[in-house]
């Protein structure tokens, strides 16, 4: 079997990905992504590297790679024809599990969250609906029983041909005994997992202690009463 494979068009998912295809090499020194438009590269060495996943998107399938540390790096554009090549290779020569991984289709608004990996991960009935990097989230914050995701905005993403992920809103519910159980101090199921969420994404550091904080204030876009802080 030949130590190094070329895979073309490939595209880095995430939204710190390339918009633009790419190829992706793999080698017996690990894998490395460049884009075909903007040059932007990424490469993995193969001591760095987990775990492999295989999964059907829909129109094409994407390549997960989870290397050491939690991190997970994405790539779009695979065929069914590459999937026994990538498997071998992952196999025999990184020598890492290479699963596929069965995506909820039922369409349901509610589920639980995984948090287990540097990841959001929101599955439906075991299994996954969607996944995100916490590397993409740059806020969060909670109000009542919701938690809102905000997302960093990246330069090399542009809206003239592409839908941007801004925002998520989470209700969670205050009967929900795990999440209040990871503080017993009397927080709200919601708070609790908005802490999580920053704690994983590493959103808080360098944030000192607010100047001024209005609690309760009604505003009409989003709808809602919400705390605003000065700092």
């Amino acid at each position: 079997m030949t130590t190094a494979r070329s895979f073309q068009p490939i595209q880095l998912g995430g939204k710190a990905g390339s918009t633009a295809p790419g190829i992706l090499k793999i080698s017996e020194f690990g894998l490395g992504w460049k884009s075909s438009a903007s040059g932007q590269k990424l490469g993995v060495e193969k001591q760095e590297l987990k775990k492999a996943y295989w999964v059907n998107s829909g129109d094409s399938f994407q390549l997960r790679v989870e290397i050491k540390g939690g991190a997970m790096y994405k790539f779009d554009g695979f065929q069914d024809e590459d999937y026994d090549a990538l498997k071998e290779f992952f196999a025999n020569v990184f020598k890492i599990p290479f699963s596929e991984v069965e995506l909820s289709n039922k369409g349901w608004n509610w589920g639980d969250l995984d948090l287990q990996r540097a990841s959001l991960c929101y599955k439906v009935d075991r299994k996954e609906a969607f996944d995100v990097p916490m590397s993409d989230i740059a806020q969060c914050t909670a109000n009542r029983h919701e938690v809102a995701v905000q997302f960093h905005q990246y330069d090399n993403i542009t809206t003239d041909d592409n839908d941007i992920l801004m925002e998520m809103r989470l209700f969670v519910s205050p009967t929900n005994q795990e999440l209040q159980g990871l503080n017993p101090a009397g927080k709200s199921a919601a708070d609790n997992l908005k802490d999580l969420v920053v704690k994983k994404a590493d959103i808080n550091a360098g944030v000192g202690q607010g100047l001024l904080m209005l609690e309760q204030v009604p505003c009409l876009a989003p709808r809602g009463r919400y705390n605003v802080e000065f700092s």
